[in-house]
């Protein structure tokens, strides 16, 4: 699935110039804190998201989907099949499995005249309490042409209600060429919310 956007790019993963010393460990998965503001606006279905610039590009978003946990997990988990709905995703192959992680070759499609960006993640499972579920992901370097993608799931009940489920990703990257600030404006405003929107349909459709 491929859109037209530097921005919509930048969201790909399942949605990079510094040291890697500086993200030796990879992230810890957290769950979303929503003010009582935030909490209407996502019970009412809104999206949560925003994206800023510091020494990585960091972006986040955040929904309720309404489906139970064990099917949105379903999807997040299933990275081999993320180009079937993550925008500009072009393809994606776990190459090793292992008990709770596994290795994945991806290719993100950029709009003419840049280069398509590729990259092998390490995934891994995130020990949370009760019903939640999370994972994490930083690239392997050495492989593909992005420096830095690292990030999160967090996918948990929402408000008690077992049919509801609150889902959380948090990315940073430096793909490794130079993202003007609309770029990045642009990406809070549409891409991110129409990466959880084809997160939502693809939940729906199975």
């Amino acid at each position: 699935m491929r859109t037209s956007t530097l921005a919509a790019a930048l969201t790909a993963v399942f949605l990079l110039a510094l040291p890697q010393a500086v993200l030796a460990a990879p992230p810890t998965p957290q769950p979303f804190q929503p003010s009582d503001a935030q909490r209407e606006r996502l019970d009412r279905g809104e999206i949560i998201a925003r994206a800023e610039r510091g020494d990585l590009i960091r972006m986040e978003i955040v929904a309720v989907v309404d489906a139970p946990v064990a099917d949105v997990w379903r999807v997040v988990w299933d990275f081999g099949s993320a180009a079937d709905w993550v925008p500009d995703m072009i393809s994606t192959e776990v190459v090793e499995r292992g008990d709770g992680w596994f290795t994945a070759d991806a290719v993100t499609g950029l709009p003419f005249p840049l280069r398509d960006r590729s990259y092998r993640l390490r995934v891994a499972r995130h020990p949370m309490p009760g019903d939640v579920r999370a994972s994490h992901w930083e690239n392997e370097t050495g492989h593909g042409n992005i420096n830095v993608l690292r990030g999160f799931w967090v996918v948990e009940p929402w408000q008690g209600d077992p049919a509801r489920t609150l889902a959380r990703q948090v990315t940073w990257m430096d793909f490794g060429l130079i993202v003007p600030d609309g770029m990045v404006t642009r990406a809070a405003r549409r891409e991110l919310p129409a990466t959880m929107e084809a997160l939502r349909r693809h939940v729906r459709s199975r």
